[in-house]
């Protein structure tokens, strides 16, 4: 059989699946007659049956041929496949380079770029990614991958006008599949999500299932929605239907999981707290070798701090009886002091680790893993788990002093425009609290806000600021410790106060976020905190008057009176 016969019956195996007979066909080949075209097909091949390292080798063979020959078009395809193996075994750098290759040599090479396009996305280039699209959609503007790719980089750049348009550009392509066209709808719908617009997103998710019931990302999608609306039921409902289309969806796995630790459906949230390490937002460390649960006797366990101060402070309750020789918790500075003087009684005692030093460890974890890794929950674990060394101060004035916080972390410093939205509405209007200060002008209500913003506390005298004592955490729990009373917002310092077993009035917007329960105004995690809640969005009025009312009958222990023992 010629060389000719043998390559067109190996394709033709190859195209049937029957890829052991089109290795033996095609090797068979080019045994009788070597040539670029052969290799290429072998490394196809290959790949099928001994995976990316095998075929590169045989694509090594057939770059060598084409390098003396002048078919630009067979150089091209050569080094666009060299690009999409090297991408697979993650040499993403020497992928660039394959793909760069065949544009230099096929300009007009649509596959090429686009690939160029997913892989500058998945090494966080967003410029040049969105200018490979472009360049595609110069030649090809009706190309569907491309018009969506540049969406979504417009949409992550926040450039919300352009984005529509090219979802827009996609949804009215004659001939568009249902499945292509559910993409645009759902991506179309995480745009108005993004900008708010709760109800036209959960439109554009239910018109991208109706064209594909089983197209997991529309499923997530509209849970978020449902999610960030305060449905939970039926965002539980949504993620379940998602995961059942696509088991491996982390960020519908990490959703599901935060809504059974607020339903207090603990080993189940907490299992599935290990999926937020494959979501595309995950932002924590990858320190190796993992503790998997084994004996850590004598050994040195490095513990990772995750998201934000207030998710560190709400699970640093994990940390007490350790089976360590020494603990080591890499954190922001801030928490240093508070690390070195909090854990007194713990055994062995904690060191901070900042982010910049380097040290050397047995074991390391992140912190969100330990209450599955030991099997706990936070009632296995009450505050205080916080104590500081130096004794509060004793009050012994009959007036009552009351910390407050009225907001966290600025909106503009989250980075995804859902937590900046939840930010928003998670900021207390201040002069909430001076008019509780002008209502109980006996009582001291001193700002616990930091860093400081005396500008906003000029114009309510009635309050006092005490920012200018606080430098770190320590500074502000030893505040805290000094109070009768913390009223705040939703933000790091209440769950200070409640590790600290301090009473807490806690404010919360409507919806809630994650780990706050649906409703009461017990939370669990904090027996020392008491939930005040909104019922509309957006009004504080009435919450305040609540606050107000609760004041007025509220006194802290070392005010009330003893019974009467009727002696």
């Amino acid at each position: 059989m010629k060389a000719e016969d043998l390559f067109k019956q190996a394709h033709s195996d190859f195209v049937q699946g029957d890829f052991q007979n089109a290795l033996q066909n095609c090797q068979a080949g080019l045994r009788h007659q070597a040539n670029p075209a052969g290799w290429h097909l072998l490394a196809l091949i290959q790949r099928q049956l001994q995976g990316p390292q095998a075929a590169l080798a045989a694509l090594e063979q057939a770059l060598k041929m084409t390098a003396t020959k002048l078919d630009a078009n067979l150089a091209a395809e050569l080094h666009n496949s060299q690009g999409n193996l090297l991408s697979e075994i993650g040499a993403l750098i020497q992928a660039k380079q394959a793909y760069t290759a065949a544009l230099a040599l096929r300009s007009d090479y649509g596959l090429a770029w686009l690939n160029l396009a997913r892989l500058c996305e998945e090494l966080g280039d967003l410029p040049q990614a969105l200018a490979a699209y472009l360049t595609l959609l110069a030649r090809e503007p009706t190309q569907p991958a491309a018009l969506l790719g540049a969406a979504e980089i417009l949409r992550r750049q926040r450039a919300w006008q352009e984005a529509e348009s090219y979802y827009q550009q996609g949804l009215q392509l004659p001939d568009l599949e249902p499945q292509a066209a559910a993409r645009f709808w759902t991506q179309l719908g995480v745009l108005c999500h993004d900008q708010g617009q709760l109800a036209a997103a959960e439109h554009a998710h239910r018109q991208a299932l109706q064209l594909a019931p089983d197209l997991a990302d529309a499923w997530f999608n509209l849970g978020s929605v449902q999610q960030e609306s305060g449905d939970f039921q039926a965002a539980q409902n949504s993620y379940e239907v998602a995961l059942q289309n696509n088991s491996q969806l982390a960020e519908a796995q990490l959703n599901r999981a935060l809504l059974n630790l607020a339903a207090e459906n603990w080993s189940e949230g907490f299992a599935g707290l290990h999926w937020r390490q494959s979501c595309l937002d995950w932002r924590g460390q990858r320190s190796e070798p993992l503790w998997q649960g084994e004996s850590l006797e004598h050994k040195t366990l490095l513990v990772e701090s995750e998201y934000g101060q207030g998710d560190i402070l709400l699970f640093w309750r994990f940390l007490k009886d350790l089976p360590a020789a020494q603990i080591l918790f890499r954190c922001p500075a801030s928490f240093k002091p508070l690390i070195e003087q909090a854990f007194i009684t713990q055994k062995p005692k904690i060191k901070a680790l900042l982010p910049h030093e380097s040290a050397s460890w047995d074991r390391a974890v992140r912190l969100f893993d330990l209450p599955s890794l030991l099997k706990l929950t936070p009632l296995d674990r009450p505050p205080p788990y916080l104590r500081l060394a130096a004794p509060p101060q004793r009050n012994t004035a009959n007036t009552r002093k009351i910390g407050f916080c009225w907001h966290g972390q600025p909106p503009e410093q989250h980075p995804l425009p859902t937590a900046q939205r939840m930010a928003a509405r998670k900021t207390l209007p201040l002069k909430g609290f001076a008019t509780c200060a002008k209502a109980f002008p006996q009582d001291q209500f001193l700002s616990l806000q930091w860093p400081p913003e005396p500008q906003a506390l000029q114009v309510f005298p009635h309050l006092e600021d005490l920012s200018q004592s606080i430098q770190n955490w320590h500074d502000t729990a030893c505040l805290i410790q000094d109070l009768d009373l913390l009223i705040s917002a939703d933000t790091a310092v209440a769950h200070l106060a409640g590790a600290l077993n301090k009473p807490v009035w806690v404010l919360l917007p409507t919806p809630v976020y994650w780990f706050w329960p649906a409703n009461g105004a017990e939370f669990k995690w904090y027996p020392s905190m008491r939930l005040f809640r909104q019922k509309t969005p957006g009004e504080w009025e009435s919450v305040f008057a609540e606050v107000q009312s609760a004041l007025a009958d509220w006194q802290p222990e070392r005010l009330k009176k003893p019974k009467n023992s009727g002696f």
